[in-house]
């Protein structure tokens, strides 16, 4: 390496050094390096992070052994040291560290002491990878606390608004809210003292969690807010509910008079405590204990809902044979006075068979399915009868 070489490898390694130091004391007035060396961390990111500022600190050693070969390097330019600078530029000129050898490792006529020595190049490359270590340490826990501590405090804001709002409602002591306090706390200490354990998920997850609080106290103020209107309600279901019952049990008997079937379906029998039921709900918006008064009104809702739609069908089920009879009724008319239009009112056959029908579907309990037999009986009959009838001049 000739002696302009030398004085341009020179250069580079006094920039280097001059990188390093400019890149070292920004890490060190970093705002998060600093917090993490006030902080008491505790598991797995106290041990990433003793382990990053114990690098951090070999690094400044390390910087420190690249000035004094640049110092010596310096004092020894020109063409006199040639030799000597070239040495100290590209061979193992630094010595790293000095170690005792243990007498179990020692030979006879070996040093005391074990030396490890590096290149200026060697020792640039390693104090690049300790870096990189000490910056991604440094970069995943301001990560979480930059993420986290946000998100940590929007949850403490809402978790507080939830108490007083829960508290205003009577229910101060909800244990929802107990146990999402006790979560909070564990969340905040580990983002606090262990961020590296955190996962953004967790706080998400506790989030969520007081979101469906909020709502189910959304739900009971809107009750305390509305609970005359929603009492009304439930009163008109109730109400829609007894006459519908009425209704169907009403028309089971009329079906069970008027039609032969083998069995009638008979109106829900399960609606005579929801009088009672409504009342102590009742009583429990008069307390202002709206979480249980909203839960046992929506039970109810749902149970006399469930009952109403079973009392129409019932009722409606009801009425679909004895609506069949007034069709087949209406029908069987029709065709009589078809008859009457084709001169057929006489014929024996005709009359024999609508008078069976008219027997059937005017005398109770009708059998709708003999009558259905009778009816089609005659309007095969009128068919065949009228080609004769239209045929007679």
């Amino acid at each position: 390496m000739r002696s302009a070489e030398l004085d341009q490898k020179l250069g580079q390694l006094h920039q280097a050094a001059e990188r390093i130091s400019a890149n070292l004391v920004e890490l060190e007035i970093d705002s998060s390096r600093q917090l993490l060396e006030s902080s008491t961390l505790r598991g797995e990111s106290a041990e990433r992070w003793s382990a990053a500022s114990a690098e951090l600190t070999e690094l400044w050693r390390r910087h420190g052994l690249l000035e004094e070969l640049l110092n010596r390097a310096d004092k020894l330019r020109g063409s006199r040291h040639a030799d000597e600078l070239r040495s100290l530029l590209t061979g193992s000129s630094i010595e790293l560290a000095r170690s005792d050898v243990r007498l179990s490792e020692r030979r006879l006529l070996g040093s005391l002491e074990h030396t490890e020595h590096c290149s200026p190049d060697a020792l640039l490359q390693a104090m690049s990878t300790s870096f990189d270590q000490v910056k991604t340490v440094l970069g995943r826990i301001s990560d979480v606390w930059d993420g986290l501590v946000p998100k940590v405090d929007a949850a403490r804001r809402l978790l507080q608004s939830l108490q007083a709002e829960a508290e205003e409602l009577g229910e101060a002591g909800r244990d929802g809210l107990e146990t999402m306090s006790r979560k909070l706390e564990v969340l905040a200490r580990g983002v606090a003292t262990d961020p590296l354990s955190v996962l953004p998920g967790d706080v998400d997850a506790l989030r969520r969690e007081l979101r469906v609080i909020q709502d189910d106290l959304k739900e009971s103020a809107a009750l305390r807010r509305g609970a005359e209107a929603r009492m009304l309600e439930a009163r008109a279901l109730l109400t829609a509910l007894q006459t519908t019952v009425g209704e169907a049990r009403a028309v089971r008997e009329e079906l069970l008079v008027k039609i032969s079937v083998p069995q009638a379906p008979a109106a829900p029998e399960r609606s005579e405590g929801l009088e009672d039921d409504l009342a102590e709900i009742a009583e429990l918006v008069r307390r202002g204990a709206w979480r249980d008064a909203r839960h046992a009104l929506e039970a109810w809702t749902a149970q006399t809902e469930a009952l109403l739609d079973e009392a129409r069908r019932a009722r409606d089920a009801s009425r679909a044979p004895i609506e069949a009879r007034n069709q087949l009724r209406a029908l069987l008319e029709a065709y009589q006075a078809k008859a009457a239009r084709l001169g057929l009112v006489e014929d024996q056959r005709l009359e024999e068979i609508f008078a069976r029908a008219t027997d059937t579907l005017y005398t109770a309990p009708t059998d709708l399915g003999r009558a259905g037999e009778l009816l089609r009986a005659y309007q095969q009959a009128l068919s065949d009868t009228r080609p004769a009838a239209e045929a007679t001049p």
